[in-house]
């Protein structure tokens, strides 16, 4: 006693704290004790008088006359003193610590003090015996069966407090002193008979917890359960009842039996029992809250599965296998903290692993892979909408991948079979097209819809899995299973080709950060493209067994196999990943994959086409080309012999004809026309061998691409005109009597040395006509435009043929390209020709067919431009009859009168009818500036044609009848003028007129056009107002 007055005396706190436990108990005494305490140092020091200030507060709470405020101040002061003050004393006098622990735990219905406690009270009550309990050593007294209702009871009222109350920091609180009292008792067969129901209590705290009372709640709750594990069920205290995996001969030989049947109150038993409840409990948790939107959960998480992984991996080996699966998906979890303690518990675990658990492990992971993706395929089977379920499940495989030794190789039919189920196509979107960086190359294919995924990262993690299964499993293994199932599951070959596409990346490392385990070689490609060469998929039709069974002597041929322009795309975007993967080595490999390529670049559908397009995008660019025409023209020998072969044998190769159009269209056409003539030679032969065949068709598209590569020469732009001789007089005055005006002189002596020239130009035509016919020095040409003009007028000829025929498809298309290849010829070479061919032209205007009167309306336009001066007389006498019924209306009992009319049924713009009249309308323009011939009909063509200068016409209509009467006023503007008169309804001069010497009264009797003029008002107005403009 004397030892505690002196410290009291020298400590001038200590001496207050005295002081103030001598005053009676009330609140404002106790918030001043408060202070003093507060005056302490944070960290746990003896002190002297602790025992006095805790009896004193300890009776003070056992006064239930106290008032609520004083009971909560003194559980205030209590809680400062257990933290500033060393209170291990307290913790192992069993005198003086279980009447503490029946003061806080009593029953709330009896004389507690937290009968009439506030919220922050109750708190405080269990803050004291958190910090009673808090960091104490383990009382082996408390683990007496003397005792056991003390713990049970007090562990059951933490347990109720951390459930039920309604205060949430109360809860939690409630957990902390939880923990801190299991520390303390520590003692495994108490443990083990409060095992199950501290595990039930606990599952429904961190499972069935509202999400309103927050995070932190189920976060403490699963450290509480790691800490119960770890005092009651790891390897260190259940080592006698485990038994470890051995895989050793001499295990297996001599098996040490162990003796061993129980620890304590433990057993086997007891272990399986507790194993399977912990299994239910552990497996609920873990996969409710692995993927828990508060981080705090996932990462108390992280520390359960750790506890499990490392600790308690053979005593709770039934959970061992979920414990492991949540701590690999939380390796990938979006918070980097989570992800890196996942991570270093999983690095940490596999360090520490022997040579027998690594071979477990190994069974174990291989089978779990397994068992997950044919559970997720089943599950895609029977529903759609399961993307997350999907992109987890994949997430945990392509984890399992990463960070365990998996036997792909062993399984990889499963996998596959899997996948196939999994990644479902459904259907490739021919509307959007999606780029793809790859290195410093874009490139874009169609995008790939699927059944299943539908977010961008879903199916990147889809194809990351691919990948890593290419980067971990035997190359030559994966090529000849998945070509195996295309032969054998024809309708799953597009989802087997994307496989494949993935798999040659992943083996190559691409899109993956694990090291390849066998990389993909030259060989092995070779190999591949091998396969891929010989699969239908190639073809455009469905291919019989028949018809394949020389394809691959090796695989059992399917009755039918199915094609489609999917599979097809996707087996050009494998070869494209061939060449990705090789680089520059892929050269070597052209010759077995570009003429195949170039197949399929026109005569497909857009989605194959692009396919084609972006594959040889790839190749030049990893080959080292400048781009695709470059490739092309390169390795054009690769191709041509083949090209020429096949071109003579159109029934076994139909498509060989799209080979000629690809090359014209992606290559350079000038310099591929002279590297191609063997093979354009070729397609105008079989022309001439398949003229009534079904393959007319292809060959005479390849026609229109070869004369539409064609370079021909624009017309020249007619020379200047020269002065008249009254000009030059006056232009000469001028400058002699004013030198300031007018030319220098120098421009008059250029002029006389044109003149000069001219005439020397006509001595040499004189000369020229002496000269042998063979002398022609401005119809030298080179070998190549000789080569173009022959070539061309073969075409010519076969399309001759074509235009005549009863398709409408192949007669309109014939007319196309005569269309195209009327320009190339010079006048020389193109007038025989039309001149053979006319009779043909003209016939197929009277065609009752539209398409096919339209058609030669445009050919026939097309050399009114070029020599209508040569056809003009033919024209008059053969076409002109025809047009007129053509410019006729449609409906063949409407008077011409009823042309003048407004009707609402006019030709809709985009109709063949109204295409048909714009083309002819065209086409007499043109013949009407070519020749002067047309004056003979001029008056026939006004009078047919007037009808569309109505103001009801189409506009394009409009325009080119006002373009047709602005040409025929350049031949005879003074006969359309009474007619353009009328219809502008502009008064005619008095007879007779300067302007018409030989008009008479009775000429407007002959205008014969009964029309009412404002109908056509504006436009035979416009027609005056051009003639005037161009001085007509």
């Amino acid at each position: 006693m004397n030892k505690v007055l002196d410290a009291v005396q020298n400590d001038p706190v200590a001496s207050a704290i005295v002081a103030l436990l001598a005053l009676n108990s009330h609140p404002n005494t106790l918030e001043m004790l408060s202070q003093e305490l507060m005056r302490l140092p944070d960290q746990s020091n003896s002190y002297l008088w602790t025992n006095l200030l805790i009896a004193h507060l300890h009776k003070l709470l056992q006064d239930t006359k106290q008032p609520t405020n004083t009971i909560e101040m003194a559980l205030k002061v209590l809680n400062q003193a257990f933290q500033r003050c060393s209170i291990q004393e307290l913790q192992t006098q069993q005198s003086q610590f279980v009447p503490f622990i029946q003061t806080f735990v009593n029953d709330t219905s009896n004389d507690s003090i937290e009968r009439n406690l506030t919220e922050e009270g109750r708190c405080i009550a269990l803050e004291c015996l958190n910090q009673l309990c808090f960091q104490g050593k383990p009382q082996e007294w408390l683990a007496s069966h003397s005792y056991l209702n003390l713990v049970s009871f007090t562990i059951a009222v933490l347990l109720d407090r951390a459930q039920k109350d309604s205060y949430r920091p109360c809860r939690v609180t409630a957990i902390d002193a939880l923990m801190s009292f299991l520390s303390l008792v520590d003692n495994p067969d108490t443990m083990a008979k409060i095992l199950p129901g501290i595990t039930s209590s606990l599952l429904k705290i961190i499972v069935h917890t509202d999400y309103k009372m927050g995070s932190k709640i189920p976060a403490k709750a699963i450290a509480c359960l790691c800490t119960m594990l770890q005092l009651t069920i790891s390897d260190a205290r259940c080592g006698a009842l485990v038994q470890k995996p051995e895989y050793t001969l001499q295990t297996a030989l001599h098996p040490e039996i162990s003796m061993v049947q129980s620890v304590g109150e433990r057993s086997k038993a007891w272990l399986e029992a507790a194993q399977s409840n912990l299994s239910i409990a552990l497996s609920k948790i873990c996969t409710t809250q692995r993927h828990h939107n508060k981080p705090r959960v996932r990462e108390a998480l992280v520390v359960l599965c750790t506890v499990i992984v490392q600790e308690c991996r053979w005593a709770l080996q039934s959970s061992f296998l979920i414990a492991h699966e949540t701590l690999l998906s939380l390796c990938y979890d979006p918070v980097l903290s989570i992800q890196s303690q996942a991570r270093d518990t999983k690095r940490s675990f596999l360090a520490n692993m022997t040579k027998d658990e690594r071979l477990w492990l190994h069974n174990q992971a291989t089978v779990q892979v397994v068992e997950h993706l044919k559970i997720l395929a089943l599950k895609c089977s029977k529903d759609v909408d399961i993307e997350s379920e999907a992109c987890a499940t994949l997430q945990l495989v392509l984890a399992y991948l990463s960070w365990s030794d998996i036997a792909i190789d062993n399984v990889l039919d499963d996998i596959v079979n899997a996948m196939v189920k999994i990644l479902r196509i459904d259907h490739v979107d021919a509307q959007v097209l999606a780029n793809r960086k790859e290195s410093d190359l874009t490139i874009a294919y169609y995008r790939k819809r699927y059944v299943h995924f539908r977010n961008e990262s879903a199916i990147r993690l889809a194809t990351q899995f691919l990948h890593t299964i290419g980067c971990l499993g035997s190359t030559f293994l994966w090529i000849d299973h998945t070509i195996h199932l295309i032969y054998n599951q024809p309708e799953n070959a597009s989802e087997l080709l994307l496989m494949i596409h993935h798999f040659t990346l992943g083996a190559a490392g691409i899109g993956v950060e694990l090291e390849p385990k066998s990389p993909i070689t030259q060989s092995a490609i070779g190999y591949l493209l091998d396969q891929l060469m010989q699969l239908p998929q190639w073809n455009s039709q469905l291919t019989s067994a028949v018809q394949w069974s020389g394809a691959n002597k090796n695989l059992l041929p399917p009755t039918t196999l199915v094609n489609t322009e999917e599979s097809t795309s996707f087996l050009l975007e494998v070869v494209g990943s061939c060449a990705q993967v090789l680089e520059v080595k892929f050269k070597l490999l052209l010759i077995h994959v570009l003429y195949p390529i170039v197949e399929h670049l026109t005569g497909q559908t857009i989605v194959v086409h692009q396919a084609a397009s972006a594959t040889l995008k790839r190749i030049a660019y990893y080959c080292q080309y400048k781009d695709v025409g470059e490739l092309l023209h390169e390795n054009m020998d690769y191709i041509i012999d083949m090209l020429c072969l096949r071109l003579n044998q159109l029934d076994a190769y139909p498509r060989t004809p799209f080979v000629v159009e690809g090359l014209l269209m992606h290559a350079d056409a000038s310099s591929s026309l002279a590297l191609l003539y063997d093979a354009i030679k070729s397609v105008i032969e079989s022309v001439d061998k398949y003229v009534s065949t079904t393959h007319s068709h292809g060959l005479l598209r390849i026609m229109k691409v070869i004369v539409s590569s064609i370079k021909f020469n624009e017309p020249p732009l007619p020379p200047p005109s020269k002065p008249t001789k009254l000009q030059a007089f006056i232009k000469e005055m001028k400058t002699l009597f004013d030198p300031n005006e007018g030319a220098p002189d120098d421009e008059s002596s250029l002029a006389q040395l044109d003149n000069m020239l001219d005439e020397n130009e006509q001595l040499a035509d004189k000369m020229k006509a002496a000269m042998p016919m063979e002398f022609d020095p401005k119809a030298e040409a080179s070998n190549g435009d000789k080569v173009i003009v022959s070539l061309t007028s073969d075409i010519i000829l076969r399309c001759a043929y074509y235009i005549a025929a009863p398709d409408v498809a192949t007669s309109c298309l014939a007319g196309q390209v005569l269309a195209k290849a009327f320009p190339i010829l010079n006048l020389t070479e193109l007038r025989p020709i039309v001149a053979r061919i006319w009779p043909a032209l003209v016939k197929r205007l009277s065609s009752p067919l539209k398409p096919v009167i339209l058609a030669s309306l445009e050919c026939i336009n097309s050399l009114a431009q070029l020599c209508g001066d040569f056809i003009a007389d033919k024209f008059i006498d053969d076409a002109w009859p025809i047009f007129q019924t053509l410019l006729e209306p449609t409906d063949n009992h409407v008077a011409r009168l009823d042309l003048t009319k407004d009707s609402s049924d006019s030709v809709p713009i985009h109709s063949l009818v109204h295409q048909i009249q714009l083309q002819a309308l065209v086409c007499l323009t043109h013949m009407c500036k070519a020749s002067e011939m047309f004056n003979t009909i001029l008056l026939s063509i006004a009078r047919t044609t007037s009808g569309f200068l109505r103001h009801s016409a189409s506009q394009p209509l409009q325009a080119a009848a006002r373009d047709l009467f602005v040409a025929m006023a350049h031949l005879n503007g003074d006969a359309l003028y009474p007619m353009l008169a009328v219809m502008g309804n502009v008064a005619l001069p008095a007879p007779p007129s300067k302007a018409f010497p030989a008009f008479t009264s009775s000429a407007v009797q002959n205008v014969q056009f009964p029309c009412t003029s404002g109908n056509h008002e504006a436009n035979g107005i416009w027609v005056l107002s051009r003639m005037k403009e161009l001085n007509i």
